[in-house]
């Protein structure tokens, strides 16, 4: 590159002397636009070192992911080691746009250098009123209505049998000799909700009504532990899955790590979940003739805690199985999982799903009672062999 600097000088020399009948050049010109050539060359060469670091660590990055996605097209995302999620996309128009300043993970920041965002004190983006729309009566036939609603009370009631047809098992729920003397003024189980929003039909799958999403289950369960076993038990409500679904886990840890550090460890640790598949059968029991939506315990292998919450897991299911049989699912496993789920901020830290989206949150509800018995159970066990 320098000797093409020089040629070009050589050139630019010759041209001058052409030009203006001049003997020679003055050395001290001669420097300054050597100079001025090394410094751009310099700048360039320091540009497409950053340039090609970006797209070579995409590469590096992604290749992997992108033979993963091509032998396994029904995965859309893998989990990095730092608990990012990428596509198997490489895209030089990104990196492109990130460098303008246009980020997609970031677009509250683009979307302000088109549009003035209004936001308050606390950096919280103010939406304005909309007014209701409204639906003029004669724009659609009562005929249609009757059909949708028709349509709608048929599925549900498929749904419904699909449980009736379940054999019943008739076990009670309550066992007095579980219960301990006094509620006590130290909490001993945490019940939150990583993905708060997980809602049942016949709802949507997601809402923040929290009388029929996931933490309705989990104020049920707070009732029927400190109710019927004064177990004191505590059920943070926040939400977490709602500003970007991804840093859920993230955000439920920070709320884990808030009660940890102010109670120390619990007893038995709750991140409530609801399933999602389709099959009525396979989420679904009847006990005591009351469909109930069954239970699943999630681990992540990988967790340095994994023994220790298997073992929580393990002993769990064996009481579920043996007091109701069918009512709790094999466990799932995970290798890692986002956060290791949190399982790693506690020996006594379990992931359980409650039902899926072919439970009703009366379904889901109605397990609380069994799930407070097996609770007390293992918390009874626990108790008398310290």
């Amino acid at each position: 590159m320098i000797y093409i600097c020089k040629n070009i000088i050589d050139i630019w020399e010759g041209y001058i002397m052409n030009k203006k009948g001049i003997g020679s050049i003055n050395i001290s010109f001669r420097s300054t636009i050597l100079i001025v050539f090394i410094c751009l060359l310099f700048i360039l060469i320091l540009l497409f070192r950053s340039l090609s670091n970006i797209f070579i660590r995409n590469i590096s990055t992604n290749f992997a992911i992108h033979i993963c996605n091509s032998e396994f097209p029904l995965a859309i995302q893998f989990n990095t080691q730092n608990n990012t999620y990428l596509s198997d996309d490489i895209s030089i128009k990104e990196e492109v746009l990130n460098l303008l300043g246009i980020n997609k993970n970031n677009l509250v920041n683009t979307l302000n250098k088109e549009i003035k965002l209004k936001f308050n004190d606390n950096n919280k983006l103010v939406w304005e009123s909309v007014s209701p729309y409204t639906l003029i009566a004669d724009s659609i036939s009562k005929e249609e209505i009757a059909a949708n609603e028709n349509n709608k009370s048929d599925t549900l009631s498929q749904g419904i049998d699909a449980g009736n047809n379940l054999p019943n098992i008739n076990k009670n729920a309550y066992d007095s000799g579980l219960r301990l003397k006094e509620l006590g003024k130290t909490p001993r189980v945490l019940i939150y909700n990583t993905h708060t929003c997980e809602s049942y039909p016949p709802g949507p799958n997601n809402t923040l009504d929290q009388k029929i999403n996931i933490a309705s289950v989990g104020d049920e369960l707070v009732k029927e532990l400190e109710n019927n076993y004064n177990i004191y038990t505590i059920h943070d409500k926040t939400i977490h899955d709602i500003y970007g679904y991804i840093d859920s886990y993230k955000r439920s840890g920070d709320t884990l790590s808030k009660y940890l550090k102010q109670y120390g460890d619990f007893d038995l640790i709750i991140d409530m979940h609801r399933d999602s598949i389709t099959s009525k059968k396979v989420v679904t029991s009847k006990i005591n003739n009351e469909n109930t939506a069954n239970i699943r315990f999630v681990v992540t292998k990988s967790n340095p805690h994994f023994d220790k919450n298997m073992a929580v897991a393990t002993s769990l299911s064996t009481i579920s199985n043996s007091l109701f049989p069918g009512f709790c699912r094999d466990p799932f496993f995970y290798n890692k999982g986002s956060y290791f789920f949190n399982q790693d901020k506690s020996n006594n830290a379990v992931l359980i799903e409650v039902g899926s989206i072919a439970n009703t949150t009366t379904e889901a509800k109605a397990s609380a009672k069994y799930l407070a018995r097996i609770f007390a159970e293992y918390l009874h066990k626990k108790y008398t062999s310290r």
